[in-house]
């Protein structure tokens, strides 16, 4: 008597630990079904049109997707909720829109977008550099990022044209100039560009002289840093660094 009562204890426990594991299992296989339901991704729209939407994640991921919407704009921020797998390979991705929520960058008194305030050494000017921005197209705000090789003909036309944020200049574009040549030819490409160019040149000295080169604009050529360093040490790097920049 006292064997069978502890086979049928036994056997309730059996049944209540089998029931307690087949409740976790089932809410655990819900949890994940639930989950995959609700995919979700915070991005910025780049392109769309009456077939494509093209986004970029946080972590500068591109994805195109088969989805029409006239609501949405170029620049807005969303949160998409799709089904399936993303892959960042793929042109065309096989996952679909489930739908949209659209978001707002959280921005100061200034209006400055809370994400570029990094105390960085150019911080005084952010209000004045967000202004312009607000007014510039996106093309505009692309071109800003390039620095371009100084063209061989219509340089001003170009600049006009496509903004750029600067232009690298070699050898061959201050040969035979003096000073006022060079000035004049800097200032021409000023007066066409809405923002102030960045003008750029690579010379290190030594075998690397595009301006020096010309004896127009220096009486000898810019001697290498190795060089400098054993005639004067740092000191006259610094200068040399200086006489350049000037």
């Amino acid at each position: 008597m006292k064997k069978r009562k502890i086979l049928i204890t036994l056997g309730l426990v059996i049944l209540l630990l089998g029931g307690i594991f087949a409740f976790n299992t089932f809410d655990k296989k819900e949890i994940v079904t639930q989950k995959k339901k609700e995919k979700s991704i915070e991005v910025v729209v780049l392109a769309l049109d009456n077939e494509k939407l093209t986004v970029q994640d946080k972590n500068n991921v591109i994805y195109t997707f088969d989805y029409n919407n006239e609501n949405l704009s170029i620049g807005n921020n969303i949160i998409i909720e799709y089904s399936g797998v993303l892959d960042k390979n793929k042109s065309i991705q096989t996952s679909k829109i489930i739908g949209y929520t659209k978001t707002t960058i959280s921005k100061d008194e200034n209006g400055i977008p809370l994400e570029y305030l990094d105390n960085g050494i150019f911080s005084q000017y952010y209000i004045l550099a967000n202004k312009k921005l607000e007014k510039m197209t996106l093309d505009e705000k692309i071109s800003q990022l390039l620095l371009v090789r100084y063209p061989d003909i219509n340089q001003k036309a170009i600049l006009e044209k496509y903004q750029f944020g600067g232009y690298l200049f070699f050898a061959k574009d201050f040969k035979n100039k003096t000073k006022d040549e060079v000035i004049n030819m800097m200032k021409e490409l000023q007066e066409v560009s809405k923002v102030p160019i960045l003008t750029a040149v690579d010379e290190e000295g030594g075998t690397v002289v595009r301006v020096s080169s010309n004896p127009k604009l220096r009486s000898e050529r810019f001697k290498s840093s190795q060089v400098l360093y054993k005639e004067g040490g740092l000191e006259l790097i610094k200068n040399d660094t200086i006489e350049k920049s000037n």
